[in-house]
């Protein structure tokens, strides 16, 4: 939890800032996450809860520069089933 969820929104800021800050505001994110945040597991739960509130933490990115016309994707990492 402390790695996962703090590095994204330590890491996020200085991004988002530049990001705005820069001349062309046309950007884009792309965050990827693996299923523990979307899928229930006996094992690992504040990694699902970090994950879960990593996507979040996206979804709010998303929506705070969509007005500076800067795109924020989400990508969740599933298991191909055969």
């Amino acid at each position: 939890m402390e790695v996962d969820l703090k590095t994204s929104m330590w890491l996020s800021g200085p991004v988002i800032r530049y990001m705005l800050q820069s001349a062309n505001t046309n950007g884009v994110i792309i965050d990827i996450y693996s299923t523990p945040a979307v899928e229930r597991h006996i094992e690992g739960v504040l990694c699902a809860i970090a994950k879960a509130a990593n996507i979040a933490m996206t979804k709010c990115i998303a929506i705070e520069c969509s007005s500076n016309h800067i795109r924020v994707f989400i990508l969740l990492l599933v298991p191909l089933q055969h």
